[in-house]
């Protein structure tokens, strides 16, 4: 069982070909667990044989399957014993009890070789499915699945207990994983936060002398082709805006285009 504040699934099987429609537990295996699709198929899953897959495929119609069901067997009254010239007859076996005065005794039925069959062991070994055209299919279960197999009631528990834990963990997990993320970005958050408030002057002004010198070198290109001379610096560099720095320069002449 899952437990108050577990909402996920025990257990989760591969994306089938076709959507389940129906399905129950075997009567007479703990293991096992039929299930019908739409397609018509009915997969069997044996759950002490394997987990990652079903076990077993049968086609029972070209429709949806939409129920699936085992007789009961206090639905089925089992036969009654019948009389013979050997005593009463055990129903299921060959063998009759001796009627007396003395102890019953088992003995062998005489002049009737046939076995009589328990009308409960035939309930349980049969399977009823319906279809969605409202037909009835009755199959036989194959010998694998009549009996159980040896501690098979506790080799499920023990199995739905691990899927129990693990659901458990990777709730669990999932939630340590959203702690940290949440953490992860509030550090982030702080550490942008301090960038911006720890702007270095220093760097500022290398931007604006890097936009000065970008904006000199696009005036240069500017002159040049429009065939305009260089003003010269105080340095004897040329300086932008047509007119030199210092010395007594004086504006130069623009020709008229």
């Amino acid at each position: 069982e899952s437990s108050d504040n577990d909402t996920a699934p025990l257990f989760q099987s591969p994306t089938p070909m076709a959507p389940f429609t129906c399905g129950t537990w075997s009567t007479a295996r703990p293991c096992v667990l039929f299930i019908g699709r739409m397609d018509g198929q009915l997969e069997i899953w044996d759950f002490a044989d394997q987990s990652h897959r079903s076990s077993l495929f049968h086609s029972v119609a070209s429709v949806a399957l939409s129920s699936i069901a085992f007789q009961s067997p206090t639905s089925v009254k089992p036969s009654a014993p019948k009389q013979h010239a050997g005593g009463l007859k055990v129903p299921g076996t060959g063998n009759a009890l001796s009627q007396g005065n003395g102890p019953l005794l088992l003995s062998s039925a005489v002049g009737n070789k046939k076995k009589d069959t328990n009308p409960v062991e035939v309930a349980l070994q049969q399977m009823a499915i319906g279809d969605e055209n409202g037909n009835l299919h009755v199959l036989e279960l194959p010998k694998s699945m009549k009996k159980a197999i040896q501690n098979e009631q506790k080799v499920m528990r023990l199995f739905l207990e691990r899927e129990a834990e693990r659901c458990k963990y990777q709730i669990r997990r999932a939630t340590e994983l959203e702690k940290m993320k949440e953490e992860h970005d509030r550090m982030m958050l702080m550490q942008s936060d301090q960038d911006d408030g720890a702007a270095d002057p220093n760097s500022e002004q290398e931007a604006l002398r890097a936009l000065q010198e970008e904006y000199e070198g696009l005036e240069r290109l500017f002159r040049e082709e429009l065939g305009l001379p260089q003003e010269k610096g105080a340095d004897g560099g040329m300086t932008p805006g047509g007119a030199a720095i210092g010395g007594g320069a004086t504006l130069t002449d623009v020709p008229e285009p």
